[in-house]
């Protein structure tokens, strides 16, 4: 995850954004440390110090108000793998391009 978010020039706990290629949607990511584990016995604890690096990302919505264009969260996802986060856009450009026909006769 670190080679991730050096690669994107993320700030660890800054909101950052990535648009959504086909679509008007954005990705809020922001990357957190994460201080739960998994014990030997199965059950998760909170540790004292960070036991990852996770990703708190919500698909935001552009939503047009009296002061102009602002985005909205329709989605929130925590990511905690570049596997995940690779697999979780793809899957997301590839849903945007086939609903963009739908979305547009929606508007």
């Amino acid at each position: 995850m670190e080679d991730l978010i050096k690669a994107h020039g993320w700030n660890m706990n800054e909101q950052n954004f990535l648009e959504i290629k086909g679509s008007t949607y954005l990705l809020s990511v922001v990357p957190e440390y994460t201080f739960f584990v998994r014990g030997e016995d199965g059950m998760i604890y909170r540790s004292l110090y960070p036991e990852g690096v996770m990703l708190n990302c919500a698909i935001m919505s552009p939503v047009t108000t009296p002061y102009g264009i602002e985005y909205n969260p329709v989605m929130y996802v925590n990511i905690t793998s570049e596997e995940e986060f690779y697999d979780f856009m793809i899957t997301l450009v590839q849903t945007a391009i086939e609903e963009k026909p739908n979305l547009e006769k929606a508007v």
